[in-house]
């Protein structure tokens, strides 16, 4: 009997000792609940592009010239000309462009091959004489056969539809250039395929592309900076093709970042807004009859940067 009241006793006092551990610890998670701290952190801002039509300040300006059709023509180098420097000189007449004003001044831009392009304005020496553009030099070009392009930017960064506005030659760099500074600086996608197409191009003594085929110029600058309350426009030049709705079988597709492809079947200008701040790519690929990029030795495929900075 004394056996059985002392293990009743045990069992009572270790259930009495399981009990109070039980009860201290649910008093302190609770009082845990009450001193923790939660952390809310906001997600990061989306991005939500939409087209908006030109501004009003535009449509003025636009108006104000209706008719212009500048027409330019390349002077040197001459089409299918061997350049005996690394450093080539160019020039460039212009007719049927208005005299710049304080409000609207237009660009001459100069794509050499598939590099972003680089711009200046052109001057008028005399009212008797084509307004002209130049001596201007492209620099360390490298050694074998290239493209130029040149065109007419408006300065609002769009281009002029009428023919003549763009104009292209080809030519041959027969001298050496220094391989570590590149002519015109770029994403580092499109320098390491810009090295390739030269070696390529090096190697077979011919350009990788054909100009008498469909041909896209994106007049985008390189890593331009724009104002988070500014639109960016898409425009560009279109060579040897129509888009869908102007008559023809192509098309352009657009896409930002990583977003959903989006498409132009009319050569008409783009405008964008809804940017956020930060890094954006732009990318651009012309698109043939058979619903695959026409790419004609990778010109029709192009990716430039911007940067969106706060107002």
């Amino acid at each position: 009997m004394y056996s059985y009241k002392r293990l009743l006793q045990l069992l009572t006092g270790g259930l009495l000792l399981v009990l109070f551990f039980f009860s201290s610890s649910c008093s302190t998670n609770n009082d845990n609940s009450h001193t923790s701290a939660t952390t809310f952190v906001d997600p990061p801002p989306r991005q939500i592009l939409r087209v908006v039509p030109r501004s009003q300040e535009i449509v003025d300006l636009e108006n104000a010239r209706r008719g212009n059709k500048p027409a330019l023509k390349i002077l040197f180098p001459t089409d299918g000309s061997t350049i005996g420097s690394a450093t080539v000189p160019v020039r460039i007449s212009l007719i049927g462009n208005p005299e710049p004003s304080p409000d609207y001044n237009d660009k001459i831009g100069l794509v050499l091959d598939n590099e972003p392009y680089v711009a200046g304005y052109p001057y008028h020496p005399g009212p008797q004489v084509a307004r002209l553009f130049g001596p201007f030099e492209l620099r360390n070009v490298a050694k074998g056969p290239h493209l130029l392009r040149a065109f007419v930017l408006t300065p609002m960064l769009e281009t002029y539809k009428n023919e003549g506005a763009l104009q292209m030659t080809t030519f041959t760099v027969s001298a050496d250039n220094d391989e570590t500074k590149p002519t015109v600086t770029n994403t580092p996608e499109q320098v390491i395929a810009d090295e390739r197409q030269r070696a390529r191009q090096k190697a077979s003594g011919r350009l990788e592309m054909d100009p008498a085929k469909p041909l896209l110029t994106f007049v985008l600058p390189n890593r331009m900076k724009l104002p988070s309350d500014t639109h960016l426009v898409i425009d560009f030049y279109l060579s040897n093709a129509k888009l869908k709705d102007d008559g023809g079988d192509y098309r352009v597709r657009y896409i930002i970042d990583d977003d959903d492809p989006q498409w132009i079947d009319k050569w008409e200008p783009v405008w964008l807004a809804g940017w956020i701040e930060g890094k954006h790519t732009v990318r651009l690929e012309l698109i043939g009859p058979d619903g695959w990029p026409f790419s004609n030795g990778g010109y029709n495929i192009i990716t430039r940067e911007i940067s969106v900075v706060k107002h």
